[in-house]
């Protein structure tokens, strides 16, 4: 009778201590399912066991058959060949194999019954994983005998001059330089004079610390018409009065509110009838009136891009109202599902209509980050890999060098390395690819103002 055993050594770097017995019990069970299937045994013809030193796991099957060695080989072709790999997460790095013949007792039990009553077993099972191979071969000579005498004999006394010669020369001269003056370099005005003493700048000295501000959208206090009967839809305003212009962050709302229900002020990016929303801010439970104005939190205000547009969903009851003109895309009717920030979504619904709804957009002065304070760079589609034409400006630049760079050539938008100064220009810059790894890792993308 043979016995065999087939271990597979684990250590990988995704493996970490902190991954707890119960946890590699549902791994042993799925290599001890792989297995069987790749031998064609049932899982009893298997016995596993986990030995865990430290990050290692050792995971051995005990089988006992004439046909061991036979499937041992068929291992280890499957592995070597790569048709066996049934948990690439943990990847099987060495077999073990050990193989135990009895030839005691022949007449005794003989028969070739895998794990049959009459078979007697001289050996028990191992009591233990066999040990890993030895840290280094044995060496064969000593190592050399240490040294009776230092390597150097030590010098009788100092070294009588100095090893280099002193670079200092003597002074020139002792005499100073030039004699003191006896007046003062230009004499004093009798009179305070009656002109600045330098002519004013015509340039400010400094930016202007207050942000400047565009509003962008339809309010108004009269003449404010009727007010939706749907409830619980979304809706884009692709039209040049409810287009952002420029890029920045809306700071605030303005809004005609007829009843005090909630409603979600929105940023749509796209055309057609397809938009992706790319933020939002949830007005709550309000008062009503004609001038309602809401400061968005610093912490939720929304980037926008120029060509973004102002939407909106309502609750219930819808609460800004609207007069005809214009051009409006709604969804497919009251009570369609909520488009999630970041989704695309197509408005199958439109009409003439403009709603009581303004924006402030605030532009700090200065580079401002066109899709957040995150790693990332152009594209030409959502989700898409394809960046815009961009032009490589520099290296070795500073974030301000760079802005300035961008600007005096004309561009619109700046990919910036902050690892290496690598300044980049672009005339649009649609869509965002996020670039959380690697060299890209130290790009961000700014708008410039």
């Amino acid at each position: 009778m043979v016995r065999r055993l087939l271990s597979g050594r684990r250590l990988l770097m995704q493996m970490h201590t902190q991954i707890v017995h119960s946890g590699f019990k549902e791994v042993e069970n799925q290599l001890q399912a792989a297995l069987a299937a790749e031998l064609h045994l049932s899982l009893s013809d298997l016995t596993p066991s986990t030995q865990i030193t430290g990050n290692e796991y050792h995971t051995t099957f005990l089988f006992k058959g004439l046909e061991a060695i036979a499937l041992g080989h068929k291992l280890e072709t499957a592995v070597l060949t790569n048709k066996f790999n049934p948990l690439p997460q943990h990847p099987i790095h060495r077999l073990f194999m050990e193989e135990i013949f009895s030839c005691g007792a022949h007449a005794v039990g003989a028969t070739h019954f895998r794990n049959a009553p009459p078979v007697t077993w001289l050996l028990p099972d191992p009591t233990a994983h066999p040990s890993p191979a030895p840290s280094a071969a044995p060496s064969f000579v000593p190592t050399p005998t240490p040294t009776h005498t230092p390597t150097e004999l030590p010098t009788p006394g100092p070294s009588p001059t100095p090893s280099e010669v002193p670079t200092t020369l003597p002074p020139t001269t002792t005499e100073p330089s030039f004699d003191p003056t006896r007046t003062p370099t230009e004499p004093p005005t009798p009179s305070p004079t009656l002109t600045p003493t330098e002519a004013p700048s015509v340039l400010p000295t400094a930016v202007p610390s207050a942000l400047a501000q565009q509003e962008v959208g339809g309010w108004r206090s009269s003449g404010t018409g009727g007010v939706d009967g749907w409830t619980n839809f979304n809706m884009v305003f692709p039209q040049t009065m409810y287009r952002f212009g420029s890029a920045g962050k809306v700071c605030s709302w303005k809004m005609h509110k007829v009843h005090s229900s909630s409603v979600k002020l929105q940023v749509y990016r796209g055309s057609g009838s397809t938009y992706t929303l790319i933020g939002e801010n949830n007005i709550a439970t309000t008062s009503t009136g004609t001038a309602y104005t809401y400061n968005v939190p610093s912490s939720q205000q929304i980037t926008v891009q120029a060509g973004d547009y102002i939407g909106l969903r309502f609750s219930s009851p819808a609460t800004i109202p609207f007069t005809g003109g214009g051009s409006v895309r709604w969804g497919s009717g009251p009570g369609h599902h909520d488009v999630p920030v970041g989704s695309a979504y197509t408005f199958p619904g439109s009409g003439g209509r403009q709603y009581a709804v303004t924006a402030t957009l605030c532009q700090p002065a200065g580079p401002q980050y066109t899709f957040g304070n995150r790693a990332s760079y152009c594209v030409t589609s959502n989700g898409g890999n394809r960046e815009p034409t961009y032009y490589q400006l520099a290296m070795g630049k500073s974030m301000t060098d760079c802005a300035a760079l961008v600007k005096a050539r004309g561009y619109k938008y700046m990919n910036f390395w902050s690892n290496d100064g690598r300044c980049r220009g672009l005339h649009s810059c649609p869509y965002e690819k996020l670039s959380p790894n690697g060299y890209d890792g130290y790009c961000k993308t700014y708008t410039i103002g």
